[in-house]
């Protein structure tokens, strides 16, 4: 709260011991004391020993949980209606033929709802290489339009030590 009678509490969320010399990525999900729901204002305050260590914070961010009553399904479904799908007309000129012996089949070849995955980078390169693909790839190729590395692009395997950047994997 804030003014001339306000209230400061302080809560402990999440205590993490760190040993290392180097660069330490740590990320949890941490259920906060209800009572800062009626709050102007919450601040993190973060107490470091010694008092003297070098920390540099990034990507913290506090938000809510919202829809813990098992409806998130239901508003996914929704979510999807509005983002992902669209009517579609065919029309189809049938003057020289029966309808009931027509048979249509649709199939959907791409679609601009950006669709990813994290992938093996070497195994992407290997297919690449070699100018083809192996079942992975193809699973790939054929089920995502867009990708991220799943690990050489983070923080500890571009810079294992503060300082030291590795740009060749």
């Amino acid at each position: 709260s804030s003014g001339i009678n306000a209230e400061y509490r302080y809560f402990v969320i999440h205590t993490v011991d760190v040993d290392s010399q180097e660069w330490e990525s740590i990320s949890s999900n941490l259920g906060l004391p209800t009572v800062i729901l009626g709050s102007d204002q919450v601040q993190l305050y973060i107490e470091v020993t010694p008092a003297e260590a070098d920390i540099s914070l990034d990507n913290i961010s506090l938000k809510p949980m919202e829809n813990q009553t098992g409806e998130w399904k239901e508003e996914a479904n929704q979510r999807i209606d509005v983002l992902r799908k669209r009517n579609v007309e065919i029309n189809l000129n049938l003057d020289s033929l029966n309808p009931a012996d027509v048979q249509i089949e649709i199939e959907q070849n791409n679609h601009k709802f950006p669709f990813g995955t994290a992938v093996l980078s070497p195994q992407i390169a290997e297919c690449y290489d070699a100018g083809e693909d192996d079942l992975y790839c193809e699973f790939v190729r054929d089920n995502f339009n867009w990708l991220v590395d799943t690990y050489r692009m983070k923080w500890r395997a571009m810079e294992p030590t503060e300082g030291e950047n590795v740009t060749e994997i």
